[in-house]
C-alpha cells in the first residue's frame, strides 16, 4: 500500500542526490564560463603578471598588471622579451626570456637565479644587485635568470629545463620565496612539487582554454582551495620544509654538473633592523649550518646602507640597496672564481 504522505524515503534520497549533483554541475559550469569571459580572463591571464587579479586584490588591494611577464607551461609564467616601460623604469629582456643588466664579459660565467628582489624591480637592470656584480666585474658574464614572483620550485624549474653553461650558480632567497611553496593554489597559478620527489606535482593550466575546457581538476575545487588557504594559511614551519625539500632538488641538480653554488638570504624592508625576531634569517643560517651549504647573508650589509641613507625603490631595493648585496657576495665570488673586481658603488 502507498504511504499518502509523499514518495518512500529512498526516492527522497535519490533526488536529494541528483539535485545536489545538478546543483555542482551548474556552478561549475557557471564558474567556468565566468573565468572564460574576456573581461574576467583577461586581467587573470599569466600575461599581465605572476599574480592573478584576484590575489593581487588580497594582498594589495588592487590589481597587479606587469607587461614584462608572460605565460609559461612548466613555469607559470616568465619574462617577455622586448624592452617594457612601467612606471618610468625600463626592463630590457633578451630573447632569452632573462633581464639585460650590463655589458657581460669574456670570463667567468655567473648564472643568478631569484624574485623580484634579484631580478631587480622598480629599478633600472644596471641598478639590480647582479647588474651591480657585472659592474664591478666587467671580465664576468652575469647571466640573471631571475623573474618576479618566482618561488623556490620555480627557480629549481628554470635551472632544471635551460642549465646555461655557469662556472658558479647564485641564488637569491628570501621569506617570500619561501612562502610561494605552500601556496595551497600552487597548481592553480604556480607549479608544485610532488611530494618526495623532484618531479612536478601536475602541468600549469594553459590559459583561457583551461578555464573552460579541462576537466582534470573542478574549478570550484580550486576556488575551495583559496578559500580555505585564506582562512588556515599554512605556518612558517611547513613553509620553510617545503622550501628544503624543493632547495635540495635545486642543489642536486646543479651538483650534476659539478658547479658550485651560492646562496644569499635577501632581506625584506621589515627584517632590517628586526634583529634575532628575524625568523627568516634565523631558519637560513640553521638550513646553511645543517647542509654545509655555501651562504651569504645581505642583511648587515643591507642594514648598515640603510642606517646611511634609503635603500628602497617601493617594495625593493633601490641602488644603494641591490650594491650593499653586491658588496656582500661580491668577495665570495672572487674567492671561488679568482678573479677580483673593483669596489661596488653603493
Amino acid at each position: 500500500m502507498t504511504d499518502p504522505s509523499g514518495p518512500p524515503a529512498r526516492h527522497r534520497v535519490r533526488r536529494a542526490i541528483g539535485g545536489l549533483a545538478v546543483g555542482l554541475v551548474l556552478a561549475e559550469v557557471i564558474v567556468r564560463g565566468v573565468l572564460a569571459l574576456p573581461a574576467v580572463y583577461e586581467p587573470l591571464s599569466y600575461r599581465f603578471g605572476p599574480r592573478s587579479a584576484l590575489l593581487a586584490w588580497y594582498e594589495h588591494g588592487q590589481p597587479l598588471e606587469d607587461s614584462v611577464t608572460a605565460w609559461h607551461p612548466r613555469w607559470g609564467w616568465t619574462l617577455a622579451p622586448g624592452t617594457h616601460v612601467t612606471d618610468g623604469v625600463a626592463y630590457t629582456i633578451d630573447a632569452g626570456g632573462h633581464r639585460v643588466v650590463g655589458t657581460p664579459g669574456d670570463g667567468p660565467r655567473v648564472a643568478v637565479l631569484g624574485d623580484s628582489f634579484t631580478y631587480g624591480d622598480e629599478a633600472p637592470g644596471d641598478a639590480s644587485w647582479p647588474g651591480q656584480l657585472q659592474a664591478a666585474h666587467p671580465t664576468w658574464q652575469v647571466q640573471d635568470l631571475a623573474v618576479p614572483g618566482f618561488g623556490v620550485v620555480q627557480a629549481w624549474l628554470r635551472w632544471h629545463d635551460e642549465r646555461p653553461p655557469a662556472d658558479v650558480v647564485v641564488v637569491g632567497l628570501n621569506a617570500l620565496m619561501v612562502e610561494r611553496t605552500t601556496e595551497a593554489f600552487a597548481t592553480w597559478w604556480r607549479p608544485a612539487l610532488t611530494p618526495g620527489a623532484c618531479t612536478l606535482a601536475g602541468p600549469i593550466p594553459t590559459p583561457r582554454a583551461t578555464w573552460w575546457t579541462t576537466l582534470a581538476t573542478p574549478r570550484l575545487v580550486d576556488l575551495g582551495a583559496f578559500v580555505a588557504w585564506t582562512v588556515d594559511p599554512p605556518t612558517w614551519a611547513d613553509q620553510t620544509a617545503h622550501a628544503e625539500a624543493t632547495l635540495a632538488c635545486l642543489t642536486d641538480a646543479v651538483a650534476t654538473d659539478g658547479t658550485p653554488i651560492v646562496w644569499v638570504w635577501l632581506p625584506g624592508h621589515s627584517e632590517l633592523g628586526a634583529g634575532d625576531e628575524r625568523p627568516g634569517p634565523r631558519w637560513f643560517h640553521a638550513w646553511c649550518d645543517r647542509t654545509g651549504a655555501d651562504c651569504v647573508d645581505a642583511s648587515p650589509q643591507v642594514e648598515a646602507a640603510a642606517a646611511q641613507g634609503s635603500v628602497r625603490a617601493g617594495s625593493h631595493y633601490n641602488r644603494a640597496g641591490s650594491g650593499a648585496v653586491a658588496a656582500a657576495v661580491g668577495p665570495r665570488l672572487e674567492a671561488l672564481l679568482g678573479v677580483a673586481g673593483s669596489a661596488v658603488t653603493q
